[in-house]
């Protein structure tokens, strides 16, 4: 029965892969990609010049941030036909794509392959992923390797009390990687630290035979130290110091002072002076429904899984639900309890999507499971089960189904999506909250310059709210805009003929005529405005 669950699993794969190889590199720009570029360029010339060239750890805040993704992108961008960040795209899409096969791993270890089916699809639609995974360099790299991760530490709790060498080798791999992206993933080596001392616990309560302290404790500094040093080579910063400045980093992340006011349920509000409602709202308005039907639908399978079904499994069960909890909610309450500087919603966090899509996905595979039970199951409880089942079911399909679908419409602006329940829906939210901040829609409005706007003699001058790079970088390497148009700065003067205006700090109220407006399912992301003479 296990067969046709696997093979949807490899399907689903299948087919993000594609998407991700076709979307990926069509995706406009991010004003943070430009950041994790110089990273990349200033961490090749650390290696390169044996750590003289020190513009990896002095330059603004790069020492914040390993450079394991950023060195990669830069050194594929040097070989691939596509451009630079037309290739970091790709690689970022490729690594979402590890991610979701983990995510699989990791719900097949709790659920067997219907959940982890279910927990890959719930997270392939998921439109924040989605939409961070065409073009985040940070938070889904992060996102992909923690998932991995905790994968193997799951596969290593799995195997106790002998776990094999290949799957602590993968925890080591996977955790260093994942803190020479953010740091933040060296948290893998604390979770695993937690469960290792609670199986220990458990066993000697019960009485078991357990392996030796020594053991135990070499199953967890070996991958520990192993894991640590992978992400010091990965991150110039921490070859500085590589017991305090990780630590620094760590610290110093949380307090990012992070310029300017952001939209948030209506107000505008601080990166340093946020509510502690700030980042459950952002989570409760940016996961789509199915997430909820999973979570309540898992109810009734979990009563029936301790009171009838689980003899002898109730205490595993309870232990995956418990370190999923931990993974899912530790991060996100350490930050709310510590007020940590937050911005940009819930993108910081989003390595802990996977976690919530294996939780809901496990009970949306029970419920399910609890509807195919009935060809063998008899009696009033079963067919109560059956019939829950069935209602849970029939709404996570319905919700998969529109969640598609509004995802079809944003494209290629997932990451704007907000949902029906507790959001109002994508027009009334729109209002409240931050919607394109990453300034991906300049590509949009270029596109339209290119079809539409007249032709003049000499070159238009077009400007952006954000960054110059971000529709500089498209000018210059696309023939057809460099020979019309000339990137120029918002605050030239005088002002450039184009202003390119997202809705982010109210910036396309700035006076002008208004040409075109990029918009998805009716709301504004961008206006394209004619400004007063500007020419170069």
């Amino acid at each position: 029965m296990q067969r046709p669950w696997r093979t949807l699993a490899f399907a689903t794969l299948a087919v993000a892969i594609a998407v991700a190889v076709v979307a990926a590199p069509r995706c406009g720009l991010s004003w943070d990609e430009e950041h994790s570029a110089q990273n990349g360029e200033y961490a090749a010339a650390w290696y390169r010049t044996l750590g003289h060239d020190d513009r990896v750890v002095t330059a603004f805040n790069q020492r914040f941030y390993g450079s394991f993704f950023n060195v990669t992108a830069h050194l594929a961008g040097k070989v691939s036909p596509l451009g630079r960040y037309e290739t970091g795209h790709l690689l970022i899409a490729l690594l979402a794509c590890l991610g979701l096969w983990f995510t699989f791993r990791l719900g097949q270890l709790v659920g067997g392959d219907r959940g982890g089916f279910c927990a890959m699809l719930f997270l392939a639609l998921t439109p924040p992923f989605v939409g961070h995974a065409f073009m985040n360099p940070k938070d889904i790299p992060l996102a992909a390797l923690f998932v991995a991760g905790a994968s193997y530490l799951g596969r290593a709790l799995a195997e106790l009390p002998r776990p094999s060498n290949a799957t602590l080798v993968g925890l080591a791999v996977a955790t260093g990687l994942a803190a020479g992206v953010r740091v933040i993933g060296i948290f893998l080596a604390g979770y695993w630290a937690i469960a290792l001392a609670a199986w220990w616990l458990v066993t000697r309560a019960r009485g078991r035979p357990r392996p030796r302290w020594l053991d135990v404790a070499g199953w967890w500094w070996k991958p520990a130290l192993g894991a640590w040093t992978l992400m010091v080579l990965c991150w110039p910063f921490a070859q500085l110091d590589p017991i305090r400045n990780p630590v620094r980093a760590l610290v110093d992340n949380a307090a990012f002072q992070f310029q300017g006011a952001m939209l948030f349920d209506g107000h505008n509000v601080s990166p340093q002076g946020l509510p502690a409602t700030y980042l459950p709202t952002w989570f409760a308005i940016s996961l789509p429904e199915f997430y909820l039907v999973g979570l309540v639908g898992a109810v009734v399978p979990a009563l029936g899984f301790l009171l009838i079904d689980g003899r002898g499994r109730r205490a595993g069960g309870l232990a995956a639900v418990a370190c999923l909890l931990v993974a899912a909610l530790l991060p996100p309450a350490l930050a709310v309890r510590q007020r940590a500087v937050m911005y940009d919603g819930m993108r910081h966090f989003l390595f802990v999507v996977p976690f919530l899509a294996v939780l809901a996905g496990w009970g949306f595979a029970a419920a399910v499971g609890d509807v195919t039970a009935l060809r063998r199951r008899r009696g009033p409880i079963a067919i109560l089960r059956g019939a829950v089942g069935l209602a849970v079911a029939a709404a996570g399909l319905v919700s998969l189904a529109v969640t598609a679908a509004d995802m079809w419409a944003l494209h290629p602006y997932e990451y704007i999506y907000f949902n029906r329940l507790v959001a109002g829906g994508q027009s009334a939210a729109s209002t409240r909250f931050e919607t394109d901040y990453w300034g991906l829609s300049y590509k949009e409005g270029l596109a339209w310059l290119r079809d539409n706007y007249p032709p003049e003699a000499r070159r238009v001058a077009v400007a952006n709210c954000s960054s110059e790079f971000l529709t500089g970088y498209w000018i210059r390497s696309t023939p057809e805009l460099a020979a019309r148009f000339v990137p120029s700065s918002a605050y030239s003067n005088p002002p450039a003929r184009v202003l390119l205006a997202t809705t982010r700090y109210n910036c396309h109220r700035r006076p002008g005529k208004t040409l075109h407006v990029v918009t998805r399912k009716d709301v504004p992301l961008l206006y394209v405005l004619a400004q007063d003479q500007g020419t170069q």
